[in-house]
Protein backbone atom coordinates (compact mmCIF):
# COMPACT_ATOMS: atom_id res chain seq x y z
CA UNK A 1 0.00 0.00 0.00
CA UNK A 2 1.24 3.53 -0.61
CA UNK A 3 2.52 5.49 2.36
CA UNK A 4 0.33 8.16 3.87
CA UNK A 5 2.29 11.37 3.97
CA UNK A 6 2.14 14.78 5.57
CA UNK A 7 3.53 17.90 3.92
CA UNK A 8 5.47 20.12 6.29
CA UNK A 9 6.96 22.74 4.00
CA UNK A 10 6.27 23.97 0.52
CA UNK A 11 9.17 23.04 -1.74
CA UNK A 12 9.46 20.17 -4.20
CA UNK A 13 10.52 16.85 -2.79
CA UNK A 14 12.66 14.17 -4.32
CA UNK A 15 11.64 10.55 -4.56
CA UNK A 16 13.50 8.80 -1.78
CA UNK A 17 15.13 5.41 -1.74
CA UNK A 18 14.19 3.74 1.52
CA UNK A 19 16.46 1.13 2.97
CA UNK A 20 14.03 -0.78 5.08
CA UNK A 21 10.65 -2.07 4.00
CA UNK A 22 7.51 -2.07 6.07
CA UNK A 23 6.39 1.43 7.02
CA UNK A 24 6.71 4.85 5.49
CA UNK A 25 9.74 6.37 7.18
CA UNK A 26 9.44 9.87 5.75
CA UNK A 27 6.69 11.69 7.61
CA UNK A 28 6.83 14.85 5.51
CA UNK A 29 7.34 13.44 2.03
CA UNK A 30 4.97 14.48 -0.73
CA UNK A 31 5.84 11.71 -3.22
CA UNK A 32 5.73 7.93 -2.88
CA UNK A 33 8.79 6.03 -1.73
CA UNK A 34 10.61 3.54 -3.90
CA UNK A 35 12.07 0.24 -2.80
CA UNK A 36 15.59 -0.46 -1.67
CA UNK A 37 16.73 -1.51 -5.11
CA UNK A 38 19.89 0.57 -5.22
CA UNK A 39 21.99 -1.75 -3.10
CA UNK A 40 21.94 -4.91 -5.20
CA UNK A 41 24.12 -7.82 -4.05
CA UNK A 42 25.17 -6.10 -0.81
CA UNK A 43 28.64 -6.74 0.52
CA UNK A 44 29.15 -8.39 3.89
CA UNK A 45 30.11 -4.97 5.26
CA UNK A 46 26.90 -3.48 3.88
CA UNK A 47 24.87 -6.26 5.41
CA UNK A 48 26.51 -5.70 8.79
CA UNK A 49 25.42 -2.08 9.22
CA UNK A 50 21.95 -2.91 7.92
CA UNK A 51 21.65 -5.70 10.47
CA UNK A 52 22.89 -3.43 13.26
CA UNK A 53 20.32 -0.82 12.31
CA UNK A 54 17.51 -3.36 12.07
CA UNK A 55 18.40 -4.73 15.52
CA UNK A 56 18.41 -1.21 16.95
CA UNK A 57 15.05 -0.42 15.38
CA UNK A 58 13.53 -3.70 16.56
CA UNK A 59 14.71 -2.99 20.09
CA UNK A 60 12.90 0.35 20.04
CA UNK A 61 9.68 -1.31 18.87
CA UNK A 62 9.64 -4.21 21.32
CA UNK A 63 8.00 -2.25 24.15
CA UNK A 64 4.81 -1.64 22.18
CA UNK A 65 3.53 0.62 19.47
CA UNK A 66 4.98 4.06 18.87
CA UNK A 67 3.28 7.42 18.65
CA UNK A 68 2.74 8.38 15.01
CA UNK A 69 5.95 9.89 13.63
CA UNK A 70 8.15 8.46 16.40
CA UNK A 71 9.67 5.50 14.58
CA UNK A 72 13.47 5.61 14.35
CA UNK A 73 14.44 6.14 10.74
CA UNK A 74 17.39 5.62 8.42
CA UNK A 75 16.78 6.93 4.91
CA UNK A 76 18.89 7.01 1.78
CA UNK A 77 19.09 9.86 -0.75
CA UNK A 78 17.63 9.17 -4.17
CA UNK A 79 20.18 7.79 -6.61
CA UNK A 80 19.48 10.68 -8.99
CA UNK A 81 20.57 13.12 -6.33
CA UNK A 82 23.91 11.39 -5.74
CA UNK A 83 25.31 10.12 -9.07
CA UNK A 84 28.81 10.17 -7.58
CA UNK A 85 27.74 8.39 -4.40
CA UNK A 86 26.21 9.69 -1.18
CA UNK A 87 28.00 12.52 0.62
CA UNK A 88 27.80 10.62 3.88
CA UNK A 89 25.40 10.15 6.78
CA UNK A 90 23.81 12.72 9.08
CA UNK A 91 22.70 11.51 12.52
CA UNK A 92 20.17 13.85 14.16
CA UNK A 93 18.93 13.29 17.75
CA UNK A 94 15.64 14.68 19.10
CA UNK A 95 15.00 16.37 22.45
CA UNK A 96 13.71 15.28 25.88
CA UNK A 97 10.21 13.69 25.88
CA UNK A 98 10.07 14.17 22.09
CA UNK A 99 10.81 11.83 19.17
CA UNK A 100 12.13 11.92 15.56
CA UNK A 101 9.02 13.73 14.30
CA UNK A 102 10.47 16.85 15.96
CA UNK A 103 13.12 16.87 13.22
CA UNK A 104 10.79 16.65 10.22
CA UNK A 105 11.75 20.11 8.95
CA UNK A 106 15.33 18.99 8.30
CA UNK A 107 15.11 15.44 6.94
CA UNK A 108 14.08 16.19 3.36
CA UNK A 109 16.60 19.04 2.81
CA UNK A 110 19.40 16.82 4.10
CA UNK A 111 18.32 13.96 1.82
CA UNK A 112 18.20 16.39 -1.09
CA UNK A 113 21.75 17.41 -0.26
CA UNK A 114 22.84 13.79 -0.83
CA UNK A 115 23.07 12.42 2.72
CA UNK A 116 21.75 9.32 4.36
CA UNK A 117 19.71 10.64 7.29
CA UNK A 118 19.42 8.74 10.57
CA UNK A 119 16.98 9.93 13.24
CA UNK A 120 17.29 7.59 16.24
CA UNK A 121 14.69 7.26 18.98
CA UNK A 122 16.13 7.79 22.46
CA UNK A 123 15.43 5.19 25.12
CA UNK A 124 11.97 5.34 26.68
CA UNK A 125 10.66 7.97 24.27
CA UNK A 126 7.78 7.85 21.78
CA UNK A 127 5.87 4.87 23.21
CA UNK A 128 2.17 5.09 22.43
CA UNK A 129 1.05 2.95 25.36
CA UNK A 130 2.72 5.38 27.76
CA UNK A 131 1.80 8.60 26.00
CA UNK A 132 -0.70 9.68 28.65
CA UNK A 133 1.29 8.63 31.69
CA UNK A 134 5.03 8.03 31.15
CA UNK A 135 5.53 8.96 34.82
CA UNK A 136 3.56 6.05 36.23
CA UNK A 137 5.04 3.68 33.68
CA UNK A 138 8.60 4.85 34.36
CA UNK A 139 9.61 4.47 30.73
CA UNK A 140 11.97 7.45 30.55
CA UNK A 141 15.47 6.87 31.94
CA UNK A 142 15.73 8.08 35.55
CA UNK A 143 18.62 9.37 37.57
CA UNK A 144 17.99 6.81 40.31
CA UNK A 145 19.94 3.57 39.99
CA UNK A 146 22.01 5.06 37.17
CA UNK A 147 19.22 4.86 34.60
CA UNK A 148 20.60 7.96 32.88
CA UNK A 149 23.39 5.81 31.40
CA UNK A 150 20.82 4.52 28.90
CA UNK A 151 21.50 7.64 26.84
CA UNK A 152 25.18 6.73 26.71
CA UNK A 153 24.27 3.25 25.53
CA UNK A 154 22.10 4.82 22.81
CA UNK A 155 25.08 6.83 21.60
CA UNK A 156 27.34 3.77 21.53
CA UNK A 157 24.91 1.70 19.47
CA UNK A 158 24.42 4.42 16.88
CA UNK A 159 28.17 5.05 16.69
CA UNK A 160 28.68 1.39 15.85
CA UNK A 161 26.24 1.63 12.95
CA UNK A 162 27.90 4.79 11.61
CA UNK A 163 31.36 3.23 11.87
CA UNK A 164 30.22 0.27 9.78
CA UNK A 165 28.63 2.55 7.20
CA UNK A 166 31.90 4.46 6.81
CA UNK A 167 33.75 1.19 6.21
CA UNK A 168 31.33 0.02 3.51
CA UNK A 169 32.99 0.51 0.08
CA UNK A 170 29.58 0.50 -1.61
CA UNK A 171 28.67 3.75 0.14
CA UNK A 172 31.86 5.60 -0.72
CA UNK A 173 31.88 8.07 -3.60
CA UNK A 174 34.36 8.18 -6.45
CA UNK A 175 36.77 10.03 -4.19
CA UNK A 176 36.53 7.29 -1.56
CA UNK A 177 34.90 9.60 0.96
CA UNK A 178 31.81 9.03 3.07
CA UNK A 179 31.55 11.62 5.83
CA UNK A 180 29.68 11.38 9.11
CA UNK A 181 27.91 14.43 10.54
CA UNK A 182 26.48 14.42 14.08
CA UNK A 183 23.60 16.70 15.06
CA UNK A 184 21.27 17.02 18.02
CA UNK A 185 18.80 19.30 19.76
CA UNK A 186 18.39 19.80 23.54
CA UNK A 187 18.87 16.40 25.21
CA UNK A 188 19.71 15.16 21.72
CA UNK A 189 22.37 17.88 21.55
CA UNK A 190 23.98 16.40 24.66
CA UNK A 191 23.79 12.90 23.12
CA UNK A 192 25.37 14.27 19.95
CA UNK A 193 28.25 15.83 21.89
CA UNK A 194 28.79 12.67 23.90
CA UNK A 195 28.71 10.52 20.76
CA UNK A 196 31.59 12.49 19.28
CA UNK A 197 33.56 12.33 22.53
CA UNK A 198 33.07 8.57 22.83
CA UNK A 199 34.25 7.77 19.29
CA UNK A 200 36.95 10.29 18.48
CA UNK A 201 37.68 10.63 14.77
CA UNK A 202 34.43 9.01 13.64
CA UNK A 203 32.65 12.27 12.80
CA UNK A 204 33.87 15.11 10.61
CA UNK A 205 31.31 17.65 11.82
CA UNK A 206 29.24 18.29 14.95
CA UNK A 207 26.20 20.55 15.35
CA UNK A 208 24.72 20.98 18.83
CA UNK A 209 21.54 23.09 19.01
CA UNK A 210 20.60 24.29 22.52
CA UNK A 211 22.19 21.20 24.10
CA UNK A 212 21.04 20.15 27.55
CA UNK A 213 24.37 20.25 29.39
CA UNK A 214 22.64 21.68 32.44
CA UNK A 215 19.08 22.76 33.07
CA UNK A 216 18.03 26.36 33.36
CA UNK A 217 18.83 27.74 36.80
CA UNK A 218 15.41 27.49 38.47
CA UNK A 219 14.63 24.03 37.11
CA UNK A 220 18.11 22.77 37.96
CA UNK A 221 17.64 23.73 41.61
CA UNK A 222 14.36 21.82 41.81
CA UNK A 223 15.83 18.80 40.03
CA UNK A 224 18.85 18.75 42.34
CA UNK A 225 16.59 18.95 45.39
CA UNK A 226 14.54 16.02 44.12
CA UNK A 227 17.64 13.89 43.61
CA UNK A 228 19.07 14.79 47.00
CA UNK A 229 15.80 14.02 48.77
CA UNK A 230 15.27 17.50 50.14
CA UNK A 231 12.18 17.65 52.34
CA UNK A 232 9.04 18.43 50.39
CA UNK A 233 10.53 17.61 46.99
CA UNK A 234 9.83 14.12 45.69
CA UNK A 235 11.50 12.37 42.80
CA UNK A 236 8.14 11.38 41.39
CA UNK A 237 6.65 14.87 41.47
CA UNK A 238 4.95 15.38 38.14
CA UNK A 239 6.11 18.11 35.82
CA UNK A 240 4.90 18.94 32.35
CA UNK A 241 5.29 21.01 29.23
CA UNK A 242 2.42 23.32 30.12
CA UNK A 243 -1.32 23.50 29.68
CA UNK A 244 -1.03 23.87 25.90
CA UNK A 245 0.84 20.59 25.42
CA UNK A 246 -2.23 18.40 24.69
CA UNK A 247 -3.40 20.93 22.10
CA UNK A 248 0.12 20.99 20.63
CA UNK A 249 0.00 17.20 20.33
CA UNK A 250 -3.37 17.42 18.59
CA UNK A 251 -1.86 19.96 16.17
CA UNK A 252 1.05 17.71 15.23
CA UNK A 253 3.51 17.57 18.13
CA UNK A 254 4.61 14.04 18.97
CA UNK A 255 5.87 13.45 22.49
CA UNK A 256 4.99 13.14 26.16
CA UNK A 257 3.37 16.03 28.01
CA UNK A 258 4.26 14.81 31.50
CA UNK A 259 7.42 13.57 33.23
CA UNK A 260 8.76 13.20 36.75
CA UNK A 261 11.64 15.07 38.35
CA UNK A 262 13.50 11.76 38.56
CA UNK A 263 13.20 11.43 34.78
CA UNK A 264 14.19 15.04 34.13
CA UNK A 265 17.09 14.59 36.53
CA UNK A 266 18.19 11.58 34.49
CA UNK A 267 18.50 13.80 31.42
CA UNK A 268 20.24 16.44 33.51
CA UNK A 269 22.75 13.99 35.00
CA UNK A 270 23.63 12.76 31.53
CA UNK A 271 24.07 16.35 30.31
CA UNK A 272 26.30 17.37 33.20
CA UNK A 273 28.35 14.20 32.83
CA UNK A 274 28.70 14.92 29.11
CA UNK A 275 29.82 18.51 29.76
CA UNK A 276 32.61 17.16 31.96
CA UNK A 277 33.76 14.85 29.13
CA UNK A 278 34.15 17.56 26.47
CA UNK A 279 37.54 18.22 24.92
CA UNK A 280 38.93 19.51 21.66
CA UNK A 281 39.58 17.21 18.68
CA UNK A 282 41.87 17.70 15.72
CA UNK A 283 39.98 17.81 12.43
CA UNK A 284 36.54 18.20 14.02
CA UNK A 285 34.33 21.04 12.72
CA UNK A 286 31.96 22.23 15.48
CA UNK A 287 28.97 24.58 15.42
CA UNK A 288 27.26 25.48 18.69
CA UNK A 289 23.87 27.20 18.62
CA UNK A 290 21.71 28.57 21.42
CA UNK A 291 19.15 31.25 22.19
CA UNK A 292 19.70 34.22 24.47
CA UNK A 293 16.35 33.79 26.19
CA UNK A 294 16.56 30.03 26.82
CA UNK A 295 15.16 29.18 30.25
CA UNK A 296 15.00 25.42 29.68
CA UNK A 297 18.75 24.78 29.42
CA UNK A 298 21.75 26.63 30.78
CA UNK A 299 23.43 29.13 28.49
CA UNK A 300 26.34 29.27 30.94
CA UNK A 301 26.97 25.55 30.42
CA UNK A 302 26.95 26.09 26.66
CA UNK A 303 29.44 28.95 27.01
CA UNK A 304 31.70 26.65 29.02
CA UNK A 305 31.38 23.99 26.31
CA UNK A 306 32.68 26.54 23.79
CA UNK A 307 35.92 26.73 25.75
CA UNK A 308 36.22 22.96 26.22
CA UNK A 309 35.74 22.25 22.52
CA UNK A 310 37.89 25.04 21.10
CA UNK A 311 41.60 24.69 20.36
CA UNK A 312 42.36 21.95 17.86
CA UNK A 313 38.69 21.87 16.83
CA UNK A 314 37.41 24.38 14.28
CA UNK A 315 34.56 25.92 16.27
CA UNK A 316 31.82 28.50 15.61
CA UNK A 317 29.19 29.67 18.09
CA UNK A 318 26.15 31.91 17.69
CA UNK A 319 23.00 32.75 19.65
CA UNK A 320 19.53 33.50 18.38
CA UNK A 321 17.85 36.53 19.94
CA UNK A 322 16.02 36.43 23.26
CA UNK A 323 12.55 36.30 21.68
CA UNK A 324 13.14 32.80 20.33
CA UNK A 325 12.35 30.14 22.92
CA UNK A 326 14.09 26.86 23.59
CA UNK A 327 11.98 24.59 21.35
CA UNK A 328 12.51 26.63 18.20
CA UNK A 329 13.19 23.86 15.66
CA UNK A 330 9.64 22.49 15.35
CA UNK A 331 6.47 24.26 14.10
CA UNK A 332 4.30 22.00 16.25
CA UNK A 333 5.95 23.44 19.37
CA UNK A 334 5.44 26.99 18.14
CA UNK A 335 1.73 27.03 17.38
CA UNK A 336 1.30 30.75 18.06
CA UNK A 337 4.17 31.47 15.69
CA UNK A 338 3.53 28.88 13.01
CA UNK A 339 0.12 27.20 13.08
CA UNK A 340 -2.09 30.05 14.22
CA UNK A 341 -0.19 32.73 12.28
CA UNK A 342 0.29 30.63 9.18
CA UNK A 343 4.03 30.47 9.71
CA UNK A 344 4.49 34.19 9.15
CA UNK A 345 6.03 34.87 12.55
CA UNK A 346 8.26 31.81 12.78
CA UNK A 347 10.52 33.62 10.35
CA UNK A 348 13.72 31.97 11.52
CA UNK A 349 12.77 28.47 10.34
CA UNK A 350 13.77 28.74 6.69
CA UNK A 351 17.14 30.24 7.61
CA UNK A 352 17.68 27.54 10.21
CA UNK A 353 17.05 24.84 7.60
CA UNK A 354 19.57 26.47 5.27
CA UNK A 355 22.14 26.73 8.05
CA UNK A 356 21.73 23.07 9.02
CA UNK A 357 22.13 21.84 5.43
CA UNK A 358 25.07 24.14 4.65
CA UNK A 359 26.85 23.00 7.78
CA UNK A 360 26.23 19.34 6.93
CA UNK A 361 27.59 19.75 3.40
CA UNK A 362 30.85 21.55 4.06
CA UNK A 363 30.90 22.85 7.62
CA UNK A 364 29.72 26.31 6.67
CA UNK A 365 29.32 28.57 9.69
CA UNK A 366 25.78 29.60 10.64
CA UNK A 367 24.88 33.00 9.17
CA UNK A 368 25.42 35.72 11.76
CA UNK A 369 24.71 39.42 12.02
CA UNK A 370 25.55 41.65 14.94
CA UNK A 371 26.45 40.61 18.46
CA UNK A 372 24.63 39.02 21.36
CA UNK A 373 24.68 40.37 24.89
CA UNK A 374 27.00 37.57 26.03
CA UNK A 375 30.79 37.69 25.81
CA UNK A 376 32.69 34.68 24.54
CA UNK A 377 34.75 32.95 27.20
CA UNK A 378 37.46 32.49 24.60
CA UNK A 379 38.18 36.21 24.82
CA UNK A 380 37.05 36.90 21.26
CA UNK A 381 34.46 39.55 22.09
CA UNK A 382 30.71 39.07 22.16
CA UNK A 383 29.19 35.83 20.90
CA UNK A 384 27.78 36.55 17.41
CA UNK A 385 24.03 36.58 16.90
CA UNK A 386 22.54 33.98 14.55
CA UNK A 387 20.60 35.63 11.74
CA UNK A 388 16.88 34.90 11.59
CA UNK A 389 16.60 35.73 7.89
CA UNK A 390 19.29 35.68 5.20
Amino acid sequence: MPCKTRVMFPFAFVVLAQLFLGSCQVRNEAQPSVGAGELQRPSSRSQRWKNLWQNYRTDRLQHGGLIEGCSPSLQAPAAAQTPQGARGVVVFYHGFTMCPKQLDEFVIPLLQAGFFVMTPLLRGHGLKAHDNDPVANKVLPRVSEGGWRAYLEDASRVNEIVAEMKRDPELQGNDGRFEAVMMGFSLGGAVALRSVMEERGLYERLLAIAPLLELGRATARTAAAAVEGVAGVAKNVVQGHGANCPADNAAGRAGYCRFSMDQLSGARRFGVNTAESLSTQTGLRVQLVGTEGDKAVSLEALRSAEVSLSGRSDLSFCLYDEKIKHAFISPAENRAEFVEAGGTRMNWLEGLRKNVVNFAKDGQEFAVGGSSAHPSRRGTGAIPRCKRIF
